[in-house]
């Protein structure tokens, strides 16, 4: 298993690959306010990482104490408003790095 770092490199990278299309990223936007509220008190999620994704998006994820997580994004442009891009089960923080790569 790899550190969280990498998993988050990931998924950016996937969803710089795969964006969402428009009609679906308008359907998951809101406030910040009102996502996070509805993070915290439907699904018991809450902020564990934060980072700047290189299309200068501000990317968080969010994770219950079940293993659920959100990542939402908020671009640059428009910091009032933050987009759902991706969801699942399963979180888990590792340790293990692979030899010969950079550490997170």
């Amino acid at each position: 298993m790899k550190r969280p770092g990498y998993w988050v490199a990931v998924l950016i990278l996937l969803i710089a690959i795969f964006p969402v299309p428009q009609a679906a990223a308008q359907q998951v936007c809101d406030t910040r306010e009102k996502i996070t509220d509805r993070l915290h008190d439907k699904y018991a999620e809450f902020q564990k990482l934060i980072m700047l994704a290189a299309n200068g998006n501000m990317v968080e994820i969010f994770v219950s104490g079940k293993g659920s997580w959100t990542m939402i994004a908020t671009h640059p442009s428009q910091p009032q408003i933050v987009c759902a891009v991706a969801a699942g089960d399963g979180f888990q923080v590792t340790d293990e790095v692979a030899p010969g790569k950079a550490h997170f």
